[in-house]
């Protein structure tokens, strides 16, 4: 759900008192739940949604879709953001479970902006003592809800959008002045969170946000702080300054050894078979965490290893629990999805699942786990999450799986990259990683696999048309204003194409500048997507922005024989697809090549089997080998 933005209960549709299902407790979901019962407007008698288990502990009583002819209704509300998914979901609902087509609502993307700020950016740049006023109010009313300032927020994305640069710059500079002169710590983390949301962060803000960090006096606070920073960090690459992961691995240490004794002689010696698994989370199905991790543990303990696996959820948010809201609450906890967690890994992978109910017990849980578990090497998954490394490192052997790019900021004896000259180039600036701890490795999944199949007449799309696709959970930052121009460029000039957008959260410039393309389906908003392998079955192209993350999305287009057409920006993909096979040169370079694909079948048929030859080259055997070989190497070492 955006910043200044609620979904809008289709409340014209249906009566007063109505005995009603939300189907879908995603954001809308949630949503749509809120404003009924806050209201009382009519009688919610259950909420649907395929992950049903993962709510358990949740007040929304959500069934599974199977479970639906067991209730007696009137309208069943589809609470999804996209028009794609909704038609979806509508097909499922009247063709297996039997639903009548007149008790189905949905509604698209009605959204409403709400809890705005009385003041507006012009009077903010025309008076410090008007935006002092409105921080004061801030924390008398907001409990640290950033989105009281959305109309700030948006008057600049506004701005942007009009390629106003000028104007922009003045704006940043004036942010950061007032940065430089106010004395409240947590003012400064406000502004600077505006200026996030704004699209508007950049190195030097970044560096402000770890200054202030250092400077909280409630750890709580800083340990969701060091995530707001890993949340930043992975959605603008370009905000890294060139002390950004030491200062932060700094940062981390400072918080555990409040928390933890790090004072330990030497690593755990470990005459063992245990190998531990240190993950960051291990509910939400869409990370990349559990795509990792899932077949590497699996494949480990069928190599003859004990494998139990440690997630860390560390953050559990109630609202109110830090002064400011975070970037991402986290809700879910793994614990919640042990169901599916028995259906992913072989029987003999165990979990522990982390225990406590403040921040401090969890961390003295899991930390004492890993003691009394006492494994000859830990595998940390948890990438930029890695809040523990510090005290974990000290006590085992440790090897970092990176989730994304080629600098990092946890601690660690080894560190697995894709690519050792990318990560050597990046090092020579960010200073995060010692060549001598660097091992090279390809990653390797495991296809998914699903019985469903996809077809374009299924989704109102043409058997003929020339279908493009991205796909990723942070559309709204990474595809660009730049990005999308270039985009609708060649969609105004091919009428038979479309650009599917397989993500939550696309950025809102689509919707001011581009939609008409919305409306006659020349581009269409997807939402998430669990089986892209079949769902890549109805699409020609994938066409990425720079950026560092997507590598498992596009590993999977390219299993699926789809021609990536991305630039040689440094990315997570790019060892895989090789750099002979991206675009030296910018977004119209890229449009270039699209073109190409589009006029010449037999370009399109040779670079599409180039793809499927590209995934070829390790398997994911190969790949847990490698990382049970350098787990060894440890052992042995440790034991000299």
């Amino acid at each position: 759900m955006n910043f200044n933005e609620i979904f809008l209960f289709p409340f014209e549709k249906i009566k007063k008192d109505s005995d009603i299902i939300i189907y879908g407790m995603g954001n809308v979901g949630k949503c749509f739940y809120n404003q009924i019962t806050s209201i009382k407007y009519c009688n919610i008698i259950a909420t649907a949604d395929k992950a049903a288990n993962g709510y358990k502990e949740f007040r929304y009583n959500v069934i599974r879709p199977e479970q639906i002819q067991d209730y007696i209704y009137d309208y069943i509300v589809i609470a999804v953001a996209s028009a794609g998914s909704a038609r979806k979901i509508q097909n499922e609902l009247t063709s297996i479970y039997n639903v009548p087509k007149e008790k189905i609502i949905f509604t698209p993307n009605r959204k409403v902006q709400v809890c705005l700020s009385n003041t507006d950016l012009t009077n903010w740049l025309n008076s410090v003592d008007v935006m002092k006023n409105e921080l004061r109010v801030f924390w008398l009313t907001r409990v640290g809800n950033v989105n009281y300032f959305a109309n700030i927020v948006e008057c600049i994305h506004k701005l942007k959008a009009e390629h106003e640069k000028k104007k922009i710059e003045e704006i940043k500079r004036y942010f950061k002045d007032y940065l430089y002169t106010d004395d409240s710590v947590k003012n400064k983390i406000v502004i600077l969170r505006i200026m996030y949301m704004s699209d508007c962060f950049d190195a030097e803000l970044m560096e402000l946000f770890v200054k202030c960090i250092f400077q909280l006096d409630n750890y709580e606070s800083r340990i969701w702080m060091v995530y707001d920073l890993s949340i930043i960090e992975g959605n603008e690459q370009n905000c890294r300054y060139q002390n950004y992961y030491i200062d932060k691995r700094k940062l981390m240490d400072e918080n555990v050894s409040h928390y933890y004794n790090m004072e330990v002689d030497s690593k755990k010696k470990s005459d063992n078979n245990r190998i531990a698994i240190v993950s960051f989370t291990l509910g939400n199905e869409r990370s990349s965490h559990n795509a990792l991790i899932v077949p590497y543990a699996n494949e480990m303990a069928r190599q003859g290893r004990e494998v139990t696996i440690f997630p860390m959820d560390l953050l559990r948010y109630r609202y109110g629990e830090c002064f400011i809201q975070p970037l991402v609450p986290l809700e879910q906890i793994a614990e919640n999805f042990e169901w599916i967690h028995e259906e992913l890994f072989i029987p003999c992978v165990k979990i522990v699942y982390n225990q406590g109910e403040s921040i401090k017990e969890r961390i003295c849980n899991l930390i004492n786990c890993l003691i009394e578990y006492n494994p000859y090497v830990v595998y940390d998954f948890c990438g930029e999450y890695s809040f523990l490394s510090p005290i974990i490192c000290q006590r085992f052997y440790t090897v970092a799986l990176p989730i994304r790019g080629y600098a990092s900021s946890a601690c660690f004896d080894v560190y697995m990259c894709r690519d050792k000259q990318i990560c050597m180039k990046e090092n020579e600036y960010y200073h995060s990683i010692d060549t001598e701890k660097m091992v090279e490795a390809l990653v390797c999944t495991y296809p998914q696999q699903s019985k469903e199949k996809y077809k374009r007449q299924d989704f109102n799309i043409d058997k003929n048309a020339f279908v493009i696709t991205t796909v990723g959970e942070r559309l709204r930052k990474e595809v660009t204003a730049e990005f999308v121009d270039c985009v609708c460029v060649f969609l105004k000039e091919h009428e038979d194409a479309c650009w599917i957008l397989v993500g939550e959260k696309i950025n809102n410039y689509i919707y001011e500048y581009y939609y008409e393309l919305l409306q006659n389906e020349q581009i269409i908003e997807w939402g998430f997507e669990k089986n892209l392998q079949e769902f890549y079955a109805i699409c020609d192209i994938y066409w990425n922005p720079n950026r560092m993350g997507a590598g498992g999305s596009i590993v999977t287009a390219m299993r699926c024989g789809l021609p990536i057409v991305t630039t040689d920006t440094p990315s997570d993909v790019l060892p895989r697809l090789g750099v002979e096979n991206t675009i030296n040169g910018d977004y119209n370079d890229c449009r270039k090549y699209v073109e190409e694909l589009y006029n010449n079948r037999k370009l399109y048929k040779e670079k599409s089997q180039l793809m499927q030859e590209r995934m070829k080259i390790s398997s994911v055997k190969e790949y847990v080998g490698k990382l049970l070989e350098v787990g060894e190497e440890g052992k042995n070492n440790l034991c000299l």
